[in-house]
């Protein structure tokens, strides 16, 4: 489910004060035609207004667009990628990074995007959700999960956990967030000439980009042309338990004040 934010969007021809969209991530794998899988979010579960997921594929498109075309769908958002890479045979939403190091997989990774912001504009979405990245480091995640779990939270090991792992980020995280950058003006360029918005979200992982600490500085690129807004998704739980050993004390409050305007939850 998918909630947009508490207000409306100047620009977008529409006014989607209190939004709620339910995804396709839900049904898109079951489904072999656009419309039947519309239909059954539309007349099943009641939902009015929906987000084209991530698992969307090139089959789906003709049954997905001649609904729109007959006013029977409206669409809140696009999450990236959509439609599906068609060399990408699952769902996959960071089969190709903006951060990764290879240029071939950041300029695909661009293109794919354009063809999303595309998709979108056709069908009068809105927003696109974007992924942003992530840092090639050794994976912490799971492992304070399990240890929150076990009831192991705070521990001395858990605590040595999450220091490592801050402190290994802040070491080579710069170089991730630099390509990363770079990539994002030139689509909130092209998003801005098709008066689409983004969305930048994040899950639950500690080597995802960004962090809440990073956040402000990227907002800072372009921020005002282009409207990024931070889409919070995933288990509550998981990302409070990121959040607790990412930023503490005054850090934390000043970084919540000045993301605040322009954060909204998924």
């Amino acid at each position: 489910m998918d909630i947009c934010g508490l207000q409306t969007y100047p620009g977008t021809g529409r006014d989607f004060n209190k939004m709620i969209a339910f995804s396709t991530c839900w049904n898109s794998a079951r489904h072999t035609a656009g419309d039947v899988m519309l239909r059954e979010i539309k007349t099943e579960l009641g939902f009015d207004l929906i987000e084209l997921g991530h698992g969307t594929r090139m089959s789906l498109i003709p049954g997905i667009q001649n609904m729109f075309d007959a006013g029977q769908v409206r669409f809140s958002s696009l999450h990236n990628f959509c439609p599906l890479p068609v060399e990408v045979m699952v769902a996959s939403p960071d089969c190709y990074k903006f951060s990764a190091v290879p240029p071939e997989e950041r300029e695909r990774a661009i293109k794919q995007t354009f063809q999303t912001i595309d998709f979108a504009q056709r069908l009068g979405a809105p927003f696109v959700v974007l992924h942003l990245g992530q840092v090639n480091m050794r994976p912490v995640t799971e492992r304070l999960i399990e240890m929150a779990k076990a009831g192991n939270y705070l521990s001395r090991r858990y605590v040595r956990t999450k220091l490592r792992a801050v402190q290994e980020r802040e070491r080579i995280g710069s170089a991730y967030l630099q390509r990363m950058k770079d990539c994002l003006r030139r689509i909130i360029d092209y998003a801005g000439s098709k008066n689409i918005r983004l969305g930048i979200e994040t899950r639950r992982g500690y080597e995802e980009i960004p962090t809440e600490r990073e956040l402000p500085a990227q907002i800072g690129v372009n921020g005002e042309r282009a409207k990024i807004r931070r889409a919070i998704n995933g288990i509550l739980f998981a990302f409070c338990l990121i959040e607790q050993y990412e930023c503490s004390g005054e850090h934390d409050r000043v970084s919540k004040r000045s993301i605040a305007p322009r954060t909204r939850a998924i």
